[in-house]
């Protein structure tokens, strides 16, 4: 960003907390360039493509130069979105800023037309979940950053204890930062806070879906919608815990050994060892791929991009790691089953 704002910036991704923090980046800049003005469209079904380049050619009527916050939940803008958006790569405006969010892209939608027609004039970039061997390093970083050291006991702890789930790691670091006031984190500091917290209660969702008990899952859900608890951060467990299996059904499916898998994966995995087995037996790879899919439908649940209930969608999206199917709680056809993600 120190080299000046980009045309257009392309950002993908479904984990919430570093793609929100690049965003906050990305809009701050443009502010500090000048970019005052903010304009955003949500590209439902109804959306009119037509409209980002009636922007690019209206001047702002309020300000200088424009930002353009263009959100598409779908993560594909369609062919009418995508002819909008190459037309729009052809003739990027001076005076407007285009931020384009979306969910994870895979590698086809990163090929496609529109998308390198927006790389080429701008900036495009996915954000990607932290696997397990890399959040301890991120946590260290982030405190590091604040000018806070953590030991290594309590480093690995508060990694266990978050599960992947950095919305909950933030969080909390920012408690511990807080409480410990300058002094290294120690790891009475880490079971301490999360002692005090019913947010990890969430956690406790890892070992009832895996181990396929819908009714202990049932609970632990309902009592987490009771508490007020925030869902995203729920969502980002159930996502992480899906992505974890896919990754070791990958390499089973290149013929790995089980117990070396899990042995080379931290011990909040090794200890879940036969759960994980219990979870791999019960289902088939191309189910737990199916579940990713079924995660973005519940992100723009609780986000509001599509109409549902949030914690009905996530029960439902938890029950399907358990094996239980049941009816997606989607406002559209009442045809739609859980394991098809709506269109």
């Amino acid at each position: 960003m120190k080299r000046g704002v980009a045309p257009v910036y392309v950002v993908s991704g479904d984990e919430p907390l570093q793609k929100d923090e690049l965003l906050n980046v990305i809009r701050q800049s443009a502010r500090d360039a000048g970019f005052t003005e903010r304009v955003v469209l949500h590209t439902d079904t109804h959306f009119d493509w037509e409209l980002i380049n009636q922007y690019a050619d209206s001047p702002s009527l309020f300000a200088e130069k424009r930002l353009l916050d263009v959100r598409i939940p779908s993560r594909s803008p369609g062919q009418q979105g995508a002819n909008a958006l190459i037309r729009y790569a052809s003739r990027p405006s001076e005076d407007q800023v285009m931020l384009l969010i979306t969910g994870q892209l895979d590698a086809k939608q990163r090929r496609s037309k529109w998308y390198q027609s927006l790389d080429r004039v701008g900036v495009t970039v996915s954000v990607w979940a932290l696997d397990t061997w890399n959040l301890p390093r991120w946590i260290r970083a982030r405190i590091a950053h604040r000018g806070v050291t953590i030991t290594d006991e309590a480093l690995e702890v508060l990694a266990e204890r978050v599960e992947g789930n950095l919305l909950a790691c933030a969080q909390e670091l920012q408690k511990l930062i807080l409480l410990c006031q300058g002094q290294s984190i120690q790891v009475q500091d880490v079971l301490q806070s999360v002692a005090d917290n019913p947010h990890f209660d969430a956690f406790g969702l890892v070992d009832s879906t895996l181990a396929g008990d819908a009714q202990r899952t049932t609970r632990i859900l309902l009592g987490l919608a009771k508490e007020g608890m925030d869902p995203l951060p729920v969502l980002g467990i159930l996502v992480w815990e899906i992505r974890e299996i896919v990754g070791i059904a990958n390499e089973l499916v290149n013929g790995g050994n089980f117990e070396q898998i899990i042995n080379r994966r931290p011990m909040t995995w090794r200890r879940r060892g036969k759960t994980i087995m219990l979870a791999l037996n019960r289902q088939k790879r191309t189910a737990w791929l199916e579940m990713l899919g079924v995660a973005g439908c519940v992100d723009e649940i609780i986000k509001g991009s599509r109409k549902g209930n949030a914690w009905e969608a996530l029960l439902g999206l938890a029950l399907l790691i358990t094996g239980t199917k049941i009816p997606f709680p989607d406002a559209g056809s009442d045809k739609t089953r859980l394991g098809v993600c709506p269109t």
